[in-house]
This record gives C-alpha cells, structure tokens and sequence, in this order.
C-alpha cells in the first residue's frame, strides 16, 4: 500500500516571487502560480512594455468618454442631479462606519492623515454637497468645494500610488473594502472635471 505524505515540503525554488504560493509555470527563470502573478512581475519589472502602454492608452480613453459623458449631462441639465445623488450614495455608506471611515482615509488623505476631525467631517461634507447640488442651492460656493477637496484627495491618492503602499480605499466606507488604485484616482479627477463644468457652466 503507497505511503501517502501528508505534508510535502514546498520547493522553495518553485515558490512564486509575487504572492509566494507554489509555482507551477515557468517563466523569466521563476515558477508563478497564475498569470496574473505573471503580470505583476512583469509590470513590476518593466518586462512587458506594450501592455503598460495599452492600460495608459484605456485610461486616457475612459477619461476622455467619461467627460464627453459628463459634458452631455451637462447640457441637459441634469449633472447636479446626478453629482448630487452620487455624492449622497458615496456619504450614506461612510456614514455606516464613521470612526472606521476617517482610520482608513487618514491613509491616504494628507489632511485626514493630519487631522482626525477632517477625516470625520469628510461625509458630512460631502452629505452638504450632495444636497446642495440636488437642490440648486449655493451652486457656486459648492463646486469650489468640490473642486478643492478632491483635488487635494487627488493628491494623497497619486501620492500613495506612487509609494505602492497597498491600502484599502475608503470612498465606498468600511463595510465595502475596495483597494485603492488607479480607478480611485480616476473617480477624483471625474469629480474636479464635474465641479470645473458646473462652476465655468461649460
């Protein structure tokens, strides 16, 4: 009857450089466990420039259609409603976790980092804007404020992308944990583009 081992030792030579499981595919003298851990060495060490430049290109492109997006909800009046309503959406659910809320986004925010208040403030903040934008109240003074919060998270967020400091994004709050990456800093830049149109009335 054949011995069955219950523990077999993990060859470290096959172990995958990225995530550290058992690697089982071959490639640039290592063994990876996936393809996408193949991806993330290669980003990681520049060994695969096409498909850099391909995810450059798609985000340009996203963000190009995007404003095109945003410029037609302008003209039809309907992108105070809609900032307004996702700016509501984007409160209620940090508002679930308030305290959790300003520890994640102090991670990353270099005013909530500085400051604890700031961090507790930023729903009600943005419950403020949201209800200004969906009632056509103080529109001016409330794109300013829009413009200058998420620019500054703009900031904070390229910042930490920059360092690779992997963190967890707060914008949808704690209950629903997404990590922080380059769409975070997409949905920053759309919110400045919608508070620039709303203030010029482009």
């Amino acid at each position: 009857m054949p011995v069955v081992e219950k523990n077999p030792k993990i060859d470290p030579k096959k172990k995958d450089p990225i995530c550290g499981m058992q690697g089982t595919i071959p490639k640039y003298d290592h063994y990876f466990c996936s393809q996408k851990c193949i991806e993330e060495y290669e980003d990681k060490h520049n060994l695969n420039p096409h498909r850099k430049l391909n995810k450059t290109m798609s985000f340009i492109l996203g963000f190009v259609v995007s404003i095109a997006l945003l410029w037609g909800l302008q003209q039809s009046g309907f992108m105070r409603i809609f900032m307004g309503i996702a700016l509501l959406a984007l409160a209620g659910l940090q508002l679930i976790d308030l305290k959790g809320y300003a520890t994640a986004f102090a991670n990353y925010d270099i005013i909530a980092a500085k400051s604890r208040v700031y961090g507790l403030a930023f729903p009600f903040i943005e419950l403020a804007l949201g209800l200004a934008f969906l009632f056509s109240y103080l529109i001016t003074a409330s794109a300013i404020v829009l413009i200058i919060i998420f620019g500054i998270g703009t900031i904070g967020v390229t910042k930490n992308l920059l360092s690779k400091n992997p963190v967890k994004c707060a914008c949808l709050g704690t209950k629903l944990p997404v990590p922080l990456t380059k769409f975070t800093f997409f949905e920053d830049i759309v919110m400045v583009a919608m508070g620039v149109m709303i203030l010029l009335g482009v």
